[in-house]
């Protein structure tokens, strides 16, 4: 910053987590950011997620494969309300999409429990492959995706699934309503996809993940997570074991939508937390490992239930061949 310099003014900082903790880290980012003299230029490469939250998006460059990807909005296909919206969003657990070889972007907490659970039983376990799942806590699922997109419909090479309910309207039978479905999941693929493919949605076959889980084979997992989550509920979040080991309740219903309404029941009464009944459905997914790997084959081969985080997991990592072997 001395005077009657002519030469380059040019400050460089890596990595600058390795040397300050966060408070610190923080200070010295706001006070790079508020540097007023726009003779001096500054380039900080970081691997930290608290940094990537902090540093404001129309910043940011990322690096991948050997190239540079500018987050301007002259080149992404972020509205301007998209960065306001991620300036107040995007915090460190949302980050880690900037640090990741793919990306699953989700609405809430049962995908963000039961997808990497999925993943592990279909021996494809997310974080062998450097995929991050964002949560967003919403269905503002477009705001984050775009960050990938480029302004001429082409994505950065980083595989994107957007996971998204169709949220079809059923009746208490468990069947849709006239609307036609078709136009919205095809409305919700234009919306979300790439050109190139490397963005893609994968959208649930008629409701909600917990819904169409109960529509497919893995419905009994669902209806005990569901049953589970109630009883804590309504004892102020404490069973015993003895207690969790005997909730049961016989599903005499056949027709798969009417048995999936019923139950969903809970859930939709607001009876039962959705992060409860995906934590015990988790778990008693991963107690059964085999036969629930058996199961998943079923759904997919039948098109149902939990085909789509199937796919949606497959686009991220490698498809999967049911007959034992892997393909790229």
């Amino acid at each position: 910053k001395r005077e009657n310099y002519l030469g380059l003014r040019l400050a460089l900082i890596e990595e600058l987590e390795a040397h300050l903790h966060p408070q610190a880290q923080l200070r010295v980012l706001k006070s790079l950011l508020n540097e007023k003299n726009d003779k001096v230029q500054f380039i900080l490469t970081t691997h930290s997620t608290q940094l990537g939250s902090s540093i404001p998006l129309k910043h940011l460059k990322l690096c991948f494969d050997g190239q540079a990807f500018s987050m301007d909005s002259s080149v992404t296909a972020l509205k301007k309300s998209d960065y306001q919206f991620l300036e107040r969003f995007l915090d460190a657990t949302k980050a880690n999409l900037f640090f990741a070889r793919g990306v699953m972007i989700v609405e809430g907490d049962a995908e963000n429990l039961i997808i990497p659970t999925i993943a592990e039983i279909m021996d494809r376990p997310l974080h062998k492959y450097g995929v991050s799942v964002v949560n967003v806590g919403s269905n503002a699922l477009l705001r984050y995706a775009n960050i990938f997109k480029r302004k001429n419909g082409t994505a950065l090479p980083i595989k994107v699934a957007v996971v998204t309910d169709l949220d079809a309207k059923v009746d208490e039978n468990g069947n849709p309503s006239p609307n036609n479905i078709e136009e919205q999941r095809k409305e919700i693929k234009n919306k979300y996809s790439s050109n190139d493919g490397n963005i893609k949605p994968f959208i649930s076959p008629l409701k909600t993940l917990e819904f169409d889980i109960a529509l497919g084979n893995l419905y009994e997992y669902m209806h005990r997570a569901i049953l589970i989550a109630k009883k804590i509920k309504s004892k102020n979040d404490w069973l015993t074991q003895y207690e969790i080991s005997n909730i049961f309740s016989q599903l005499s219903e056949t027709n798969p939508n009417k048995r999936a309404s019923i139950i969903y029941e809970p859930l939709d009464k607001n009876q039962a937390s959705k992060s409860v009944t995906a934590q015990w459905f988790a778990k008693l997914i991963c107690d059964k490992k085999d036969k629930v790997k058996n199961l998943i084959a079923k759904d997919y081969q039948e098109n149902k239930g939990i085909k789509y985080i199937i796919e949606a997991i497959e686009h991220v990592t490698e498809k999967i061949d049911w007959n034992g072997n892997s393909n790229n």
